[in-house]
């Protein structure tokens, strides 16, 4: 026979088991609450300016009552800068941690250009993520690289085909550059069936602010009274100077042995 209770008879079933623990000195007691997480704080410090070409620093430091652990989300305003999106946390005092990436701008700096890093602490068992706040993000100023300039490229006036000569390109940079410009040229030639152009480095001559390199050009085909090729150079530019292309135009004349 199945024989269900009712309402009244489950109240009573339920108050007599509690007396019967109390008789028996048993203690009935809740589930204890669950403790509430801390609250966090995040600030963000990162290099003051990076200029274009360069890297620096960006630093998250978490703030507690006691010592955060976990995680921080990075982003940039400009994509592709940051060595990592996130970073581990690292316990340096009783209520603090810390972490950091390297921060590459990437394109063109310029002398308006900030870039914005943003830093989101995820939390943990015990701490709580981190809300927005006037201190979770930073500027970084983007300054340009420096304006390299042409100073001179030059491969001759004429030149016969099949002989040689030798194209030089020289460049200079603004009088308050405290250094001088780095790095190679490539030359490209017309008529070279797919054969790279040559490249050289650059080097100072007496004076700093200048510097240059030379290579050598051999004509193919045949010449005459009209023909002219263009020659044009590229310098790959450095981490403070800006590239540079420039072309020049050298007259290729009959062999007088042919």
């Amino acid at each position: 026979m199945n024989l269900q209770l009712a309402p009244t008879l489950r109240r009573s079933s339920v108050l007599a088991v509690s007396l019967i623990a109390a008789a028996a000195g048993l203690a009935v007691t809740a589930a204890p609450a669950q403790a509430a997480k801390e609250f966090t704080t995040i600030t963000v410090t990162c290099s003051e300016s990076i200029q274009e070409g360069h890297s620096g620093l960006c630093a998250f430091n978490v703030f507690g009552d006691t010592a955060p652990t976990g995680t921080v989300k990075i982003s940039s305003s400009k994509p592709g800068g940051l060595s990592w999106s996130t970073c581990e946390l690292q316990v340096i005092t009783p209520t603090e941690s810390t972490c950091g990436v390297v921060y590459t701008p990437q394109g063109e700096g310029s002398a308006t250009r900030r870039d914005k890093i943003t830093g989101k602490y995820t939390g943990d068992s015990t701490h709580r993520p981190t809300s927005y706040t006037s201190f979770n993000y930073a500027y970084i100023n983007v300054p340009p690289r420096r304006e390299t300039h042409l100073y001179l490229l030059t491969c001759g006036y004429s030149v016969p085909a099949g002989g040689e000569t030798l194209c030089t390109m020289i460049l200079s940079v603004d009088g308050d550059d405290p250094g001088h410009p780095t790095g190679t040229v490539k030359f490209k030639f017309p008529r070279q069936f797919g054969l790279p152009g040559p490249t050289c480095d650059v080097v100072t001559v007496p004076d700093p602010s200048i510097v240059g390199c030379t290579v050598h050009y051999t004509p193919f085909g045949n010449g005459s009274n009209s023909r002219q090729d263009t020659i044009t150079a590229y310098y790959s530019g450095d981490p403070d100077h800006r590239p540079l292309k420039a072309s020049v135009k050298v007259k290729v004349i009959g062999n007088p042995d042919d």
